[in-house]
Parts: structure tokens; sequence; C-alpha cells
């Protein structure tokens, strides 16, 4: 839900919406409980009424009646009400409206297996109820499927939603708030979440190796009736969407919602015009709403003709579905679906490090500024809206620094950059002087 008009703080705790409109919240612990109470409420009035207003409602809540449980509500009607009122508060942006959005509903509430098929989670459990080992068995099983950072963002929605029903004195405590996050540098990336160029060429052969299309040795794979379907459709699969992310730099959820009718207008113009992407299955615009242009070589659309061929030949479910890549069920293939086939592939070229599938477009950004593509181009094609993001993505290589900086002092006259060559270059200053001398 888009916002009108952005608020704008001006106390503590008070925010100015508009001319003669406030919005404040207001904590206060109860004398009779103990416990800590929120509220949000808007006003209207000045400046100074608001304040008197929030001063009231603070002592409303220090004088609040113990809690009050309502049993038979439900973590998921709270959740919908609670949405439902930071929507009509307008208490979150657009992006903060969609991340919570998808934390319920495919994370908390429910959650969506790597097979696309949507099972409760929290959802269905009596709010009053919950406990903190439910808590617990809910976030370890997230844990085990997802990397950390997720599952702790996920955690930190519980824990918002549970405070205010606390502040609602629909439960006693903040049972998730007793849960701790999971220590996110458990797997360190050094911050570098990039191939060498050496490296992805690589990668790519190894799954060119690994795939049906181009590995004349295994014809059998080839064949309908192969035993274990789904991780031979996998196999052709991984190899067509690395290839096709490395060479686009397009994300996981765009190349995996990548349509027939795409292909036929890149291979005339030797473009893909990305236009939309999934997550968890849910057909979405691109990251930004905004369709760009990636390079689509003529190589690149000979082996995806192939492999369309290869999906009539095995009679593949994503010909109904109307979709390149997808499940044995048809449905899409979500992020985590080449979990083990990608630490497969890096394990065969030697990579020890984590490097995530989204290190492919990390990489893409870096070849192409590193081949000395124009910046308005870089952008264009990646989809990224400033120069900051670009530099995010990017790394400079140490020969690069070096290249740069020697560049750099060449360009100051005087003995700058002579004082800093040493080595090899001093006989030869040494000759030049004792010439100039004569």
């Amino acid at each position: 839900m888009a916002r009108t008009s952005k608020k704008r703080r001006v106390a503590p705790g008070l925010w100015q919406l508009e001319k003669d409109k406030f919005e404040f919240r207001v904590k206060a612990r109860s004398s009779k409980t103990g416990l800590v109470g929120s509220r949000w409420q808007q006003f209207d009035g000045t400046k100074a009424e608001a304040l008197i207003e929030r001063e009231k409602v603070r002592a409303e809540l220090a004088a609040n009646e113990p809690v009050k449980v309502q049993s038979r509500e439900t973590v998921e009607s709270f959740a919908r009400s609670w949405m439902s009122t930071g929507l009509a508060l307008r208490r979150w942006s657009p992006s903060t409206v969609d991340r919570y959005t998808t934390a319920l509903d495919q994370h908390i509430l429910n959650t969506v297996g790597l097979d696309g098929q949507i099972r409760p989670a929290l959802g269905q459990m009596i709010l009053a109820r919950l406990e903190k080992a439910d808590v617990v068995a809910w976030f370890k099983a997230e844990a085990e499927r997802w990397q950390a950072t997720s599952c702790n963002g996920w955690l930190r929605v519980l824990v918002s939603l549970l405070n205010d029903a606390v502040g609602d004195k629909l439960i006693a405590r903040n049972v998730a708030a007793l849960v701790k996050p999971i220590p996110e540098d458990e797997h360190p990336d050094d911050g570098d979440n990039t191939f060498e160029p050496e490296e992805l060429g690589a990668i790519i052969e190894e799954w060119r190796r690994r795939c049906a299309l181009v590995w004349p040795d295994a014809p059998e794979y080839l064949h309908p009736r192969f035993h274990g379907r789904h991780r031979r459709d996998l196999k052709v699969q991984g190899f067509l969407i690395v290839l096709a992310a490395a060479v686009t730099g397009m994300r996981w959820g765009e190349v995996t919602a990548l349509q027939p009718a795409d292909l036929d207008k890149a291979e005339r113009e030797g473009a893909l015009l990305v236009r939309r992407a999934h997550y968890r299955g849910q057909l979405k615009g691109t990251k930004g709403r905004r369709r760009r242009s990636v390079p689509w070589p003529h190589a690149l659309s000979e082996l995806f003709r192939e492999y369309r061929r290869w999906m009539v030949a095995v009679e593949h479910p994503g010909i109904a579905a109307g979709y390149l890549f997808t499940t044995e069920k048809g449905t899409l293939l979500v992020n985590g679906s080449l979990s083990k086939e990608w630490r497969d592939v890096l394990k065969a070229v030697g990579i020890e490090r984590r490097v995530t599938f989204h290190g492919l477009r990390h990489t893409m950004v870096d070849l192409l500024r590193q081949a000395g593509v124009d910046s308005f181009i870089r952008q264009s094609i990646v989809g990224h809206e400033s120069d900051a993001m670009q530099r995010r993505y990017s790394k400079v290589r140490p020969d690069e620094a070096r290249a740069a900086g020697e560049q750099a002092l060449r360009l100051i006259p005087g003995g700058v950059h002579s004082g800093v060559h040493r080595g090899e270059d001093a006989e030869a200053r040494r000759h030049d002087m004792a010439q100039e001398a004569k």
C-alpha cells in the first residue's frame, strides 16, 4: 500500500503525518501487572496537543487492568488484524509491507517446502497457548532449509507481531523474544560472493558435464522413463539456469520464471526482455518493478532450442505449465531447488569458500565493469538504479587497484612518480642521470 505522505519525526515517539495530524507510540509498564504495554495512535491537532494526548494514553496504559486472554484467538487471525491495522495507519513502508507479508504467509503462519507445497506452521495455533517450545521447533525447521540471515529476519517479524499482542493484552509474554537468533557469521564468506573468471568457466564446464543434453556418453538420461526423474531434470535444468544467470546477470526468480515466448523474441533481437519474476512460486514484477533488456547470445539461443526439444521428448510437465523450468509436478522451481547440486559442483571444481547462486549476478556485474562497459549500460542490464548499488555488487581486484594507482601517479609532475618506483627501475634511472651529466 503506497503512502500518500511521508511522516516526519518531530519528538521522541511522535511523528507528523501532515499539517495538524500526528501519530504517536506510547509504552508504559502497568502498575497492576508489571507488564509493558504499547499503543500506536493518530491524533488531529497541534503538536502540543498531541504531546498532551500521548501522556494521557501513557497514564491509561500504566493503570490498565490485568491481562484478559481471548482463548480462541489464533496466531493467524491476530496476524491478519495486525497487518490490516498497520496498513490503515500507514505504519510501514511498501517494502516493509511486502517483507512482512512474505514472512507471515510463507514462513510463519504457513511454510512453503522446496516442492512448492504449502504446509501449516504457527498460524493455526491458539495465540494464548503459544509456547517457547513451539517457536523453537518452528525456528529449527526453518533453519535446516534456509540461511541464518533469512531465518533471523522472520524471527524478528514474529517478535514484532507478538510484542503488539502483549500490548493488546492478548498474551502475558512474548515467547518469540526468548528464542536466540542464529549466529550469522556461522558460514563466513569473507564478503566475497563473486567468482573469478577462471572459476566461473570451470563451474559452467562442470554443469555441462553433468547435463544430459551435452553428455553424449549417457544417452539414457534422455529417456523419459529414466529412474530418478526429478534429479535427472535438475541436472538438465540446472545447467541452463546457471548458464543463463552467468551470461545475463538475471536473478533466480527471473530465470526460473522464463516462458517459451520470451525466448522467441530474444532469438530475433539478441537481447532478452526481463519482465517478470517469482518468489516461492508466486509471480510478480521484477525487483524495482522495471523491465530491462539483457544480452542473449546466439550460442545461448541454440542451447535453449535444444532444451525445448528435450522437454518435448521427455514430455516435461513444464510444457503444460507454460514455463521452461518446473518441478515434476509442473510448479515453478523455488530458490534452493539446486542447493545440493550447487554444492556438489563447487566442491568438484575445488571451490571451498561459500558462494551463493546470487554470486553469479555479482560476477556478471564485475565482468561488465572489467570489460569497460559504460556505467549506464551496466546499470540497465542488471537493473541497478545507482552507482552505489554497482559498487556494492562489484569488487576491485588487487591488480586493478595497483594499476590504477600507477596510472594516477604518472599524472603527477615532478619526483613523486619516480620516487615510488624502485628495484628494477633504479638502475635505469641512474643510467639516465649519468647520460644527462655527460
